[in-house]
């Protein structure tokens, strides 16, 4: 299993308010990887639709910015105790789920980490307390439900946060998770997401469109 710093996982996550009082911005679109041959899935089943949100449409209010390594994530609104599915194949590397989803203490936010073959993961962040449905070291395969998504941790409404990081070119052989992307190389930093079973796009999830999962 690939070893990462488990410690640092959680000082990743920026406050996610599943997109309420945000502004739009635009994305570089040439960045986004072609949808058809995406790897990819939304992360939940397959006829749902759920409005979306992503970190880089959004200007937080304190600092007007966003924390970079988390430009490409995204913030999709829906109820506590929705199925959620793998995005893609992969090892399940970290599980929390031992947090309410009353507590909003940063750092608290259950999570579900699954690690792909090309060393990339995903991360499934403010699921339900006891809403993680697979086991570290586990196997999952795409669409297979691996957790109840819920509002626990830095989180002011109910959503999932997902996004899939890499290691930063120039990095070590593995991601060190780091607050300020510019402090230390061996940081990992999220990747541009197109999904296989979206609505045509070409340019990522747009900032508060629902998107229905469709059959692939």
């Amino acid at each position: 299993m690939i070893r990462m710093a488990v410690s640092a996982f959680f000082l990743l996550l920026a406050s996610c308010s599943g997109g309420q009082g945000n502004t739009y911005k635009n994305y570089d679109c040439s960045v986004f990887p072609d949808q058809f041959t995406s790897p990819y899935i939304l992360p939940y089943q397959i006829g749902e639709s759920f409005k979306a949100f992503p970190h880089a449409a959004r200007t937080a209010p304190s600092s007007n910015s966003i924390n970079p390594i988390q430009y490409y994530s995204l913030d999709i609104e829906m109820p506590i105790g929705t199925e959620i599915v793998a995005s893609r194949a992969g090892e399940v590397f970290q599980v929390e789920e031992q947090f309410s989803d009353t507590d909003h203490t940063p750092g608290h936010e259950n999570v579900v980490i699954v690690v792909h073959d090309d060393r990339t993961f995903a991360r499934y962040f403010h699921l339900t307390k006891n809403g993680a449905l697979v086991n570290v070291g586990d196997r999952v395969n795409q669409l297979d439900v691996i957790g109840l998504s819920g509002n626990s941790g830095n989180s002011t409404g109910p959503h999932l946060h997902f996004d899939v990081m890499e290691v930063v070119a120039g990095g070590d052989e593995f991601c060190v998770p780091q607050r300020d992307a510019s402090s230390d190389p061996r940081h990992c930093t999220s990747v541009p997401l197109s999904f296989l079973n979206s609505p045509v796009t070409d340019c990522g999830l747009r900032f508060g469109k629902f998107y229905e999962a469709f059959s692939f």
